[in-house]
């Protein structure tokens, strides 16, 4: 027997206890209270029969009528008055009210039963739609992270170009070391604008230990000048004996009629680690930055030819 028909078992005999036991206080010669049209039994009978249904009626009708009869007989009489009752107009539209109910209690239930499905799908679903949100979320954070870096990244590039393409030329020279220290992972480096027959020193960046090793090499680049000379990127290994004064890598800074404006020069970084394609950047970065050196020496130019003029008149 299953939990929920124990209890209906126990709440039918009770209640079928209790009725035996009100109406033969009430009326101990007569259990079956013939003089009255409707007996108070029907009560517990309709009660059980709209709470559970069928089984309640049933279960109900039948222990209170055993109920009653046991009183019946405990108390001297008989069940003469069961047989009259079975033909009492009254007891008979309590018994089709109770059968009634009992079936509107039976659809009610299985409507219930109906809606807990219902809902037991809907939590199913929620629990579902929950942990595919989380692992939404679990793949979107990354996604998110990875965005992040790429504006970051964007943003960087761009204002790397807007320096090299329309800054002064400290500002142009300074984003495209940048640009060559993050392409390569330089740890200093330098551009040189050339001055006559040697190099100057336009702009250069480094943490203070790699400065320190630049400092000592820009009178003595080697890998500069081999670039100036070559018209080409250098290597540090393409020179003979090379020292802690020359250049790891240098690219020349060529004008639109190939001559030289200048060198970008970077240090710190193994040449074992520098592709073809590495060196080849380094390269488009002189490039980027020549119309800035060429500005720049015609203004130089500009000011010195007016310098000049000013002091013949």
């Amino acid at each position: 027997m299953s939990t929920s028909s124990r209890n209906v078992f126990f709440e039918a005999v009770t209640a079928a206890v209790l009725t035996a036991v009100a109406v033969a206080l009430w009326s101990p010669e007569d259990v079956w209270l013939s003089r009255l049209g409707f007996h108070p039994a029907w009560i517990a009978v309709l009660v059980l029969a709209a709470h559970y249904g069928s089984l309640g009626l049933f279960l109900a009708l039948g222990l209170t009528l055993a109920s009653l009869t046991g009183a019946s007989y405990i108390l001297g009489g008989s069940i003469d008055g069961l047989q009259a009752r079975t033909g009492n107009t009254s007891d008979m539209f309590a018994l089709a009210a109770s059968l009634a109910v009992a079936w509107l209690a039976m659809l009610q239930e299985r409507k219930v039963a109906r809606l807990n499905q219902h809902l037991a799908a809907a939590e199913r679903n929620h629990t579902q739609a929950n942990e595919a949100l989380a692992a939404f979320h679990e793949h979107i954070a990354p996604l998110r992270a990875r965005y992040d870096r790429i504006d970051l990244s964007v943003t960087m590039w761009r204002d790397l170009a807007s320096r090299i393409e329309s800054g002064d030329v400290v500002q142009a020279a300074r984003a495209a070391l940048d640009l060559g220290g993050i392409r390569s992972g330089a740890s200093a480096g330098v551009v040189y604008f050339c001055e006559g027959n040697g190099l100057g020193v336009l702009e250069r960046f480094g943490h203070e230990s790699a400065l320190e090793s630049l400092n000592i090499g820009i009178a003595i680049d080697r890998t500069a000048h081999a670039a100036v000379d070559r018209h080409h990127a250098v290597l540090a290994f393409d020179i003979d004996g090379p020292t802690e004064g020359d250049s790891d890598v240098a690219a020349p800074i060529l004008d639109d009629n190939g001559g030289v404006l200048g060198v970008i020069a970077l240090r710190g970084v193994s040449a074992n680690r520098l592709s073809s394609a590495d060196i080849h950047d380094l390269s488009v970065i002189a490039q980027w930055l020549a119309p800035a050196l060429a500005r720049s020496r015609s203004w130089r130019r500009g000011a010195h030819t007016s310098t000049a003029e000013a002091a013949t008149q």
